[in-house]
């Protein structure tokens, strides 16, 4: 039987790229052996070309050429479109040559069978400062600017940019499916050059999943241009003579290009059923990353694990194939090492000279960075439909480096007919894409199936069955956000739900004047230790913190999984990403220069032509530090992923991922998916997000207002908004068979994953209906009864259109009839605000962490439920503070459901289950002891023989607690007390306190010398002293089971919640332990706690005799569970009326 995978079609091709608004002006440019280089169009860019020109390489703020390949005299039309139109215009170029290529891409497409809610999107997206993003930076600094280092007075605003343009990350993808009505989601990745295919290559997998019946993939790439031009001279990859030149010995560098190219995919058997026009056939694609080498330089190892991977999933070998279109960008470095790669993997015998011909439309067009595979791949299908192969152009003097003569390959110099083999094999070709890091890719792409002719049919390829049915485990989790610089502390916040302080960040405001609502839950810093890394200081220096803090998060997370150095070379990494506006600061430095001349005049000053160059270097050396080559690495999207697998040495696929607010839990979906399909064995799968930056609240307010208490309350209609946050998690997974095998620990199960569009972009919120199908969509995939969800980490951001979105999605799907298990509601949100990119993961691991500590965690008491919960009040509770998490054993491990929305129009859903642990596995019992932390309250004791010596030992007592920190938690002192005096339960004097400070100690230790001096045989007068002055009687213990009459609200949570270990065990001794305990009623289970609540809560309990019964009955065999596990054994024990 055949086992290779589904072929994918390739049913609608649209593309916009230099000097080619359409495919057929494309495919004349290649055979024409056209070059589009030519110097930058005047206005292009915020300076003058000769300003910005300097043949000398490296010079600061200077690019040594002023050649590069543009799109010019394109004009974007909106008609046709799901978005406003006026809004559509003030985006970016980058989304309009984006919508170009897709809507040029579906209408080729026969999509009337297909559900377009089953139609997604994923595409590679270069996030690098573009022209819309910089004139956001700029609007926003320039008058802060002109305050603070001019003293002018204020100017009158001009034009204003869409703040939306602030979102270059992931937002395109969702513009895309908000435009065309598409439902299956999306998202955009990073993998430096290598993007186009990466992103080829994870739609081809989602199809032959089942999980989508068509996809919309690809790369886009318009970064500003000055930019890309000024950062490839820092890096010295430039070509000087402006002539992209692969594989010739005048080869001298690179040429930025920019444009788009999509494709409509579909599975090859529905393509043919439903009549498409196929453009060509997707049989494989292969993914690494370089484990050795720097991130600049290309690895032949590296290349050829991607290589090897995707012949391997073909069934074919190097040798049929035809035409190999290569990364070559026409650097004197890299296309030797390519060519040595293919030389390699060819190996010394099996071929004749020459076969396989070679070429690069990095010729033609420059190389278009995310964009460059899809420009490959374009020439490549017009090369099948036109049976000819494509020349490369400027290509004259064979490299002599590159030793081509006496290999298989050849150059083609020339257009010539691309003939088939035999009557029955089909023409093929392969695309490999090397990327900045040492982000690899390769793809094997056949032309479409000839009708004409007919001859031995292949066995049918077979579709695989639904990855879903792989679990795959979390086996190590970092989460650091805010002023939680770990994951210990991180728990002990989200789960007792404690309020961290809103603050200000005014460092990162650069003078701008900022509302309330700026207020919110910052990093003070990412931390800057540079030997903890195999980064240089100045490397590290010059770096963007979103890379170090990213870099910390995979560390710790790797640790806490006890990763084994063995296998690394199969361990992927998948970070989410959002656009850092710091990067733009850069424009704001060149751009100075065109404010110079009137800024002068506004001061009086006339300036002569030296002057004016004083002028403007202290202009831009007050704006802040010039562009390095360190600056452009530290900025780059996808070196973030390239560190942390360069820093581990991982070779599996390493890249960044954009959906805005859900890149977290979609760089969860694609390491779970590469899982699933054993492409890799472990992966880690992170998401950072540095948001307190002046420019990124300022977009962000601007679209959807910030809090202005401070105070995120979701779902409650006293809401004001979301507060800012920002920090990372990373999250190491394996498949569940895998971790077990291996003796991992596991945190939790993630058994379904769900993704849905609808809304977002002009919108600026996911809909309803796009929530509740990305539900339905992840408990189909986890094959999962929703109604046996405890518990529901909500994206919960208490924006009032995102709660009242998602909660009437939970209300739609979940129902409001009363459940046996209704369901906790609950948001880190409202612990850590809004931590934008990594949101959606910092979700994840707290539901993780409630799943593995049996936790159900604190969440802000709800007052006054926004309408669609209203409605849910048997259905949804909201836990006023933390509890240990009851259920039925007989029922089934605890799950628990994760929630992100974007505002890309994107929702996302986990579902997460329990694996069964043991209590008395030693190695959990320490990880599992005290979630919550330490204790709020303390007890310590002195005990003597007599007054006078009681007041000895108290005075020894404050003597010592004197000497302590005072902002030493009071249960460590506790700890070291009793160490220090142990216990003499023989005397027959003693003195006990319950202090919760070290203040309160010394007042509750003091007030008891002075009383005991009054009269030693008086009571202390306070309910946290107690003083007794009798040896105590001999004989046994008893405990006494009290009758009914004593129940009380909260009954036995905060026991359960200080001490689980309690609960556990009663939990594997009783398949029915929440029944029993009815936390319904004595908890109580409520979904708001307006005035008046406990009365009532209460009455409900007093006038349910079952719940009273049984709750009673179980809190005793609770507090005596505590107590002998506290050492207190009973000799005898008694019962009274219900207490027997």
């Amino acid at each position: 039987m055949n086992t290779k995978p589904e072929p994918i079609a390739i049913v609608g091709a649209g593309g916009i790229f230099p000097d080619a608004p359409t495919p057929a002006r494309f495919w004349e440019n290649l055979v024409s052996r056209r070059c589009s280089s030519r110097e930058v169009p005047a206005g292009r860019w915020a300076i003058s070309a000769e300003a910005a020109f300097d043949p000398a390489k490296g010079a600061p703020d200077k690019v040594y050429s002023k050649k590069a390949c543009f799109i010019s005299d394109f004009v974007f039309d909106p008609a046709g479109l799901a978005l406003d139109s006026q809004w559509a215009h003030t985006l970016d170029p980058a989304f309009h040559l984006a919508l170009h290529a897709a809507r040029e891409a579906l209408a080729q497409a026969k999509l009337t069978s297909a559900d377009k809610a089953r139609m997604g999107v994923v595409m590679g997206q270069l996030v690098l400062p573009t022209d819309g993003a910089s004139a956001w930076s700029r609007e926003q600094l320039l008058p802060a600017f002109e305050r603070e280092a001019l003293a002018l007075p204020p100017r009158h605003p001009g034009a204003r940019v869409n703040p939306a343009n602030r979102f270059v990350a992931g937002l395109p993808g969702g513009v895309l499916t908000k435009a065309f009505g598409l439902g299956g989601g999306s998202w955009t990745l990073d993998a430096a050059c290598a993007s186009s295919l990466y992103a080829l290559k994870f739609a081809m997998e989602e199809l032959r999943a089942g999980r989508a019946d068509a996809m919309l993939a690809g790369g886009m790439a318009r970064p500003q241009s000055l930019y890309t031009q000024m950062g490839f001279s820092q890096l010295r990859a430039l070509s000087p003579s402006g002539i992209p030149s692969p594989f010739d010995a005048a080869a001298d560098g690179l040429v930025v290009g920019e444009g788009a190219g999509l494709f409509v995919l579909k599975r090859l058997s529905d393509a043919q059923r439903d009549g498409d026009r196929i453009r060509g056939v997707l049989l494989a694609g292969g993914l690494s990353n370089d484990v050795g080498g720097s991130l600049l330089a290309p690895n032949t190892v590296g290349q050829l694990r991607a290589m090897r991977a995707a012949y391997l999933e073909s069934g074919l070998s190097p040798s049929q194939i035809d035409f190999v279109e290569c990364h070559a960008t026409g650097t004197p470095t890299g296309d030797p090492i390519e060519i040595a790669s293919l030389k390699a993997l060819w190996g010394e015998r099996g071929w004749t000279k020459g076969q396989c011909a070679l070429g690069s439309v990095k010729s033609n067009i420059g190389h278009l960075l995310t964009a460059a595979g899809s420009a490959g791949l374009m020439k490549v299908l017009l090369g099948f439909e036109n049976e000819t192969l494509p020349p490369n152009a400027n290509y004259s003097t064979p490299n002599a480096n590159a030793a081509l003569s006496e290999s298989p390959f050849r150059v083609q110099a020339e257009a010539s007919p691309w003939p088939r083999r035999d009557a029955t094999t089909p023409r093929r070709a392969a695309l490999s894409a090397f990327g900045f890091g040492g982000i690899n890719a390769h793809l094997i792409v056949e032309e479409a199936p000839d009708r004409r002719k007919s001859g031995p049919k292949s066995a049918p390829a077979v579709r695989r069955a639904p990855a879903a049915a792989v679990p795959v485990a979390i086996v190590g989790m970092d989460a650091r956000f805010g002023a939680l610089p770990n994951l210990r502390s991180y728990q002990e916040a989200v789960l007792g739900g404690v309020e961290l302080e809103s603050a200000y960040a005014e460092e990162r405001w650069h003078g701008i004047d900022a509302p309330a609502g700026f207020k919110g839950k910052f990093l003070r810093e990412a931390g800057s230790d540079a030997a903890a890394f195999r980064i240089p200081p100045k490397e590290m220096e010059e770096m963007l913190p979103q890379q170090l803090l990213a870099l910390q998060s995979a560390s710790a997370a790797i640790s806490d999984a006890g990763l084994s150095e063995e296998g690394r070379d199969r361990v992927g990494v998948f970070l989410g990403v959002a656009f850092d506006l710091a990067i733009t600061h850069y424009d704001l430095r060149w751009s100075l220069e065109s404010s110079a001349d009137a800024w002068a005049k506004a001061k009086g000053w006339l300036l002569g032509s030296a002057e004016r160059s004083s002028f403007i270097s202290a202009l831009r050396d007050a704006s802040g530090p010039a562009l390095t080559a360190n600056r452009v690495m530290g900025g780059l999207a996808s070196v973030v992923a390239s560190r942390v697998a360069r820093e581990f040495h991982l070779g599996g696929p390493s890249f960044t991922v954009s959906a805005e607010e859900n890149s977290g839990l979609k760089a969860l979906e694609a390491a779970v998916r590469a899982l699933q399909r054993g492409e890799v064995d472990a992966a880690l799968a992170g998401a950072s997000d540095l948001a307190g930056e002046a420019r990124a609240l300022a977009g962000a307010h601007a679209l959807k207002p910030y809090s202005a208490s401070g105070k995120p309350r979701p779902f409650d209609a006293t809401a004001d908004g979301a507060t800012p946050g920002e920090g990372a998690a990373t999250v190491v997974l394996k498949r569940l068979d895998d971790a077990l095998r291996d003796g991992d620990r596991v945190y939790a199960v993630i058994k379904g994953i769900g993704c849905a569009s609808g809304g977002g972009a002009d919108a600026i919120v996911p809909t309803p209906e796009a929530c509740v199908e990305a539900l339905r969509r992840a408990y189909a995939d986890a094959k999962v009864d929703p109604s046996t969800v405890g518990l529901l980490e909500c994206h919960g951001s208490a924006d009032a259109g995102e709660d009242r979105s998602e909660a009437s999605a939970l209300v739609d799907f979940f129902g409001t009839a009363a459940a046996e298990l209704p369901a906790a509601l609950s948001s880190s949100k409202s612990v850590i605000g809004h931590a934008g990119a990594a949101a959606g993961l910092a979700g994840l691991v707290k539901a993780a962490l409630a799943l593995y500590q049996e936790i159900l965690p604190a969440g802000p008491a709800i007052v006054n439920p926004i309408s669609p919960l209203a409605s849910a009040r048997k259905r949804f509770h909201s836990p006023r503070r933390a509890s240990y998490w009851l259920r039925n054993r007989a029922d089934g491990p605890r799950r628990a459901g994760v929630t992100s929305l974007g505002i890309d129009g994107g929702c996302v859903h986990a579902v997460l289950e329990q694996l069964e642990l043991s209590s008395s596995d030693p190695r959990l019992e320490d990880e599992r002891r005290q979630p919550l932390g330490a204790r709020a309250e303390a007890l310590f004791a002195v005990e003597a023989a007599g007054p006078s010596a009681l007041l000895e030992a108290l005075s020894a007592l404050i003597g010592w607690a004197a000497d302590q920190d005072p902002a030493e938690g009071i249960e460590a002192l506790a700890r070291r007390w009793w160490i220090k005096r142990g216990a003499s339960p023989d005397l027959s004097h003693a003195c006990a306190f319950v202090a919760r400070d070290w203040k309160e100690l010394l007042s509750l230790a003091r007030m008891a010398m002075d009383l005991i001096r009054e009269n030693p045989e008086r009571p202390l007068p306070s309910d946290r002293a107690f003083l007794t002055t009798r040896k105590p009687l001999g004989g046994d213990l008893a405990f006494v089971f009290p009758g009914s009459g004593n129940q009380y609200l909260g009954m036995t949570s905060a026991v359960a919640a200080q001490w689980p270990e309690i609960l556990r065990r009663q939990d594997e001794e009783n398949g029915y332990l929440r029944d029993q305990m009815t936390p319904l009623r004595v908890v109580p289970w409520r979904l708001s706690f307006e005035p008046g609540w406990m009365a009532r809560a209460e009455r409900d309990l007093n006038a349910d005799y079952h719940a009273l019964i049984f709750a009673s009955v179980a809190h005793g065999t609770v507090t005596s569970d505590l107590m002998r596990f506290l050492g207190v054994q009973p000799s005898a024990v008694v019962g009274y009326s219900l207490g027997e």
